[in-house]
């Protein structure tokens, strides 16, 4: 009895369900997740690489989030048709016995707290003191200080919700979360007056990356920068990392798609009956996983409509920043 194979559950009402409602109803970690991954990569980077390159670009992010995409949604296929975890698939890797899970993790382990703790609070302290008007940009010993008091006052905030939530608490927040993210970037978008002809050519058609000529007139930084190092930086900066996607599918264990339904592990039986409803499990993070990538995807629509600081009425740039 313990070797018998394990059949998939039946498929739930909101499974079944095929309208618009149901879709939405499925649709819960990928909302974590677009909010996780629309951060300072699309608000700040994909921005900055809007007003550094243009229109130029757009293939670029759009490629880097189509593959990101790619690689959530073939993760979480795994573990809705198997039960697994990918990381216990990784551990049977040839080689060193988890050599690749230890290589990940340390990586994780090591670079995120730069990003936690330094770049990502700086970012939001910073932008937080443009905000609020104060203190002024030219002085930049003040402006440094308050926005690192910022940056400290949301790290602060993200633990306390951390200890707090369940995830139930944290789906429905992220879910008003993101919505309010598309709006706010749709409406970017509307009142940029994008150039449509620019912009289908530059989603169309890769090319190679070029600084803008007001940038290197403007910014002596960046004559001896070469575009492809700046380019790489925003492909990396430009969704979320490991801890962010690997997490994604521990989530998926709340919603109990497939064969994490079936609380069982064992062969899977191999009738055709069982297969076809194991395939008809897939719709879950299918639909979880595009309607997501959109969310995350469509911040990128808003990064060329950046003008050059020279061109925007009372802003400068505080001392020592970059545009």
């Amino acid at each position: 009895m313990e070797h018998e194979p394990v059949r998939y559950p039946e498929l739930s009402p909101q499974l079944r369900d095929r309208s618009l409602m149901g879709m939405l109803r499925l649709f819960g970690p990928g909302a974590i997740i677009a909010s996780v991954t629309i951060g300072s990569g699309e608000t700040v980077f994909a921005s900055r690489g809007g007003a550094v390159f243009g229109y130029s670009l757009f293939w670029c992010f759009l490629v880097g989030s189509a593959l990101k995409g790619l690689q959530v949604y073939t993760g979480a296929r795994f573990i809705t048709l198997t039960g697994r975890h990918p990381l216990r698939s990784w551990m049977e890797l040839p080689g060193p016995r988890g050599w690749f899970v230890l290589f990940v993790s340390v990586m994780t382990i090591v670079w995120m707290p730069f990003w936690v703790g330094g770049g990502l609070p700086k970012m939001l302290g910073e932008f937080t003191n443009w905000v609020v008007g104060f203190p002024d940009p030219d002085n930049a010993s003040d402006f440094i200080f308050f926005g690192r008091l910022w940056g400290t006052f949301f790290i602060l905030v993200a633990v306390a919700f951390t200890w707090i939530q369940s995830y139930g608490f944290l789906e429905r927040v992220q879910t008003v979360l993101v919505g309010l993210l598309l709006l706010c970037m749709v409406m970017a978008a509307a009142v940029s007056n994008p150039d449509f002809v620019a912009l289908l050519g530059g989603t169309l058609i890769p090319t190679e990356p070029r600084y803008d000529g007001w940038v290197l007139e403007r910014y002596a930084e960046f004559r001896g920068r070469n575009p492809w190092v700046e380019m790489v930086t925003y492909l990396g900066a430009v969704g979320g990392g490991t801890q962010d996607y690997l997490g994604y599918l521990g989530m998926l264990r709340e919603k109990a798609w497939g064969m994490l339904g079936s609380r069982r592990e064992g062969p899977i039986e191999s009738s055709r009956q069982n297969l076809k409803r194991g395939l008809a499990w897939l719709r879950a993070p299918r639909t979880d996983v595009t309607v997501s990538l959109p969310a995350s995807s469509s911040s990128l629509s808003v990064s060329p409509s950046w003008a050059p600081p020279s061109s925007i009425p009372g802003r400068r740039s505080p001392a020592g920043s970059t545009c």
